[in-house]
């Protein structure tokens, strides 16, 4: 455990603060080299015994620091930098006395373990910090007790000289390592800050993210009750004519209907297939609006030929219950829509109209301008519709579905189609009521200039 503690490499993901350090430690060692190699040949020219020898002797180990941290031993050359300059620093003393003072270095080399051991490392920096206290206290030891053996054949001159050297060397140190540290913290504010911004778009993409995957779900939520609404519709409104149909089919086939009363039956056949047909129409249409996102494709468009068009599909109805058409709006009244988008809509507008009259009535479809929109309206005199249920026809959730004053059923999507088809053109609707007396439905739609 220790061994591969001591032998640890730069693993691939170090940080770059880490790298730093590395960097410090080896740039350290270098300084170190230099300055034993400068002062060693200075002692060795003036044969100053055994100083020449210490620092030639620390010049090889820091030399040696140097290539363990180029090989990738890392903490193995932060131990063996920092505790060669205690020992170095301690020989110093222990060979000079008190004739030169040496705590000045104690200054820099303070400062070292701080820029060399990051956080992981942190047992070392301790045992660095208890050391170098260590240290300070042998060197003191020497002093008071004069257990120091002082170098000989040295003069007072040189004395002042090595002196003032190792001052500067001191100096010159701290502001090397003061400038270290300056770059290491420099380094660690800008990881800081690109950590933050980092987060800060993690957090934002995260956002994106959530926010798609709720628009995802409320997606996922509006197609199921589409699909819910379609199966309750094809299991209740369509259910009961196929088996009508099916019934009276059985019947024909099995001679159990007289002849004379085969056309009241047919005309039954015709009123179902047309009520299946226009409930089949509304359910592909509400469910494409639904399910595809179907864009509209505007053009200008005349209001009383859709209008026309749309009394030719329902007038069988209206012949049916002897309920008269009228067109009164005027040939110049122009919008800006989706041409069968709205032919859709004013089919279901005029055959509730119809559906919810009574025999020999009247439906009136009739336009104003009113600022810049087009306010198209459907009357009828039938029925009318309840306070509760006006407030609740475009209610998606709600069932609206009554039968007409003939008993024709509904699929209760009819409304909602409506709806769906005249906001992606741009307008609204609105439904008036008096019940027992009249029933209106405007829309509104964008006009178009002649």
């Amino acid at each position: 455990m220790i061994q591969s503690f001591l032998s640890e490499d730069i693993p691939p993901s170090q940080n770059q603060l880490e790298t730093k350090r590395i960097k410090i430690t080896a740039y350290t060692s270098i300084l170190c080299i230099f300055l034993c190699v400068t002062f060693g040949i200075g002692f060795f020219i003036f044969n100053i015994f055994p100083l020449n020898f210490i620092f030639a002797f620390f010049a090889l180990v820091h030399f040696s620091t140097w290539r363990i941290c180029m090989a990738g031993f890392s903490r193995v050359a932060k131990i063996v930098l920092y505790f060669s300059l205690l020992l170095q620093v301690l020989s110093m003393s222990a060979s000079l006395g008190s004739e030169l003072d040496l705590k000045v270095f104690y200054i820099p080399i303070a400062i070292i373990p701080f820029i060399i051991f990051g956080k992981n490392e942190r047992p070392l920096f301790n045992i660095s910090i208890l050391f170098t206290l260590l240290n300070i206290a042998i060197i003191y030891s020497l002093d008071k007790y004069n257990l120091s053996l002082p170098a000989q054949n040295i003069s007072p001159e040189i004395k002042r000289w090595i002196n003032t050297g190792f001052n500067l060397t001191a100096i010159f140190c701290m502001i090397f390592l003061a400038n270290l540290f300056l770059s290491l913290s420099e380094l660690g504010e800008t990881l800081l800050y690109e950590k933050s911004n980092q987060l800060r778009e993690q957090q934002r993409q995260l956002s994106a993210q959530n926010s798609e995957l709720e628009k995802t779900k409320s997606e996922l939520e509006r197609l199921n009750s589409v699909k819910d609404r379609l199966l309750s519709i094809l299991s209740h409104d369509l259910k009961s004519p196929i088996n009508n149909i099916q019934a009276i089919t059985e019947l024909i086939l099995e001679e159990k209907i007289k002849k004379e009363e085969i056309k009241a039956v047919a005309l039954k056949f015709k009123e179902s297939s047309i009520h299946t047909k226009q409930l089949l129409d509304n359910l592909v249409n509400w469910s494409s609006t639904h399910l595809t996102n179907h864009s509209p494709d505007p053009k200008k468009i005349c209001v009383k030929e859709l209008i026309d068009n749309v009394f030719h599909y329902t007038g069988y109805l209206a012949i049916n219950k002897n309920v008269k058409l009228t067109n009164s709006i005027a040939a110049n009244t122009y919008v800006w829509c989706d041409y069968d988008m709205m032919e859709i809509t004013f089919r279901n507008l005029i055959l509730n109209a119809i559906k919810f009259s009574h025999n020999g009535q009247e439906v009136i479809v009739y336009a104003v301008n009113k600022n810049n929109k087009i306010q198209i309206t459907i009357e009828d005199h039938g029925i009318g519709i309840p306070d509760v249920l006006l407030n609740q026809l475009f209610e998606p959730n709600i069932s609206k579905t009554r039968l007409g004053t003939n008993a024709e059923k509904g699929s209760g999507i009819g409304l909602l189609l409506c709806k769906q088809l005249i906001n992606v053109n741009n307008g609204d609707i609105y439904a008036y009521s008096t019940p027992g007396i009249m029933t209106t439905f405007s829309v509104e739609l964008p006009a178009c200039k002649i």
